[in-house]
Order: C-alpha cells, then sequence, then structure tokens
C-alpha cells in the first residue's frame, strides 16, 4: 500500500510519466477551458515538457517532437480521451482560474481525496 501512494503521489527520479494521457487529457483540458485545438495541442505539449525537462533530464527538442507526435495517433486512439470527459473538465475549472497552475491544482485536490478515501476503507 505505501508504495502504491509514494508513486500515485508524485515524481521519483528515474521513473517515467505517462505522457500519452497526459498529452491528450491537458489538450482536451485547455479545449474545454476555451483554447481552439491548435493553440490547446500547443499549450498541452508545452506543459508536459516543462515538467519532463525538469524531472527526466529530457531534451526540450526531444520532449516536444515525442509529445507533438502523440497528438498525432489515429482518430479511433484520440477517441479513448474524448470519451473520458471527467479529468479534463476538472481541469479546465482549474485552468480558467489559476492558469497552467491548475493541472497541478485539480491533481493535488484528487492525490487529497484518494488518501482520504484510503483512510476511510483501511
Amino acid at each position: 500500500m505505501k508504495w502504491f501512494l509514494i508513486l500515485w503521489a508524485g515524481p521519483i527520479q528515474g521513473t517515467a510519466r505517462a505522457m500519452t494521457d497526459t498529452v491528450h487529457y491537458a489538450q482536451r483540458a485547455y479545449e474545454l477551458a476555451g483554447d481552439d485545438e491548435a493553440t490547446a495541442s500547443e499549450k498541452a505539449v508545452r506543459f508536459v515538457c516543462d515538467d519532463k525537462v525538469d524531472y527526466a533530464g529530457v531534451p526540450r527538442a526531444q520532449c516536444e517532437r515525442d509529445a507533438g507526435g502523440v497528438l498525432g495517433f489515429p482518430p479511433q486512439y484520440q477517441a479513448i480521451f474524448r470519451a473520458r470527459p471527467g479529468l479534463p473538465a476538472l481541469m479546465s475549472v482549474s485552468i480558467r482560474l489559476l492558469g497552467d497552475q491548475g493541472i497541478y491544482v485539480t491533481i493535488l485536490l484528487l492525490q487529497v481525496a484518494t488518501g482520504v478515501l484510503m483512510a476511510l476503507t483501511a
């Protein structure tokens, strides 16, 4: 149980992030916050790469190329993320209030809620 909480709680040196999911959910959140698709894609790639460059030491150009390629996946794959609006909808509210930092706030609140629920069920 402890390891699950550590992995859920935040970055650990040397661990990979779920870039594919993060890019798609962030893009959708920016769209729901009012950005057009091109701007939302650009912001999502920037958001993911800011994080990846800081924690994984990946060169920005490589990250942007990889993340941008993720957005070019087939429409059937992208439809998976459009069919799950819950997380992007929550993030979009925070993005409108706090900008890019709203994504972190949303994730933090979900982590706290998860911890409370785990404590209540223990």
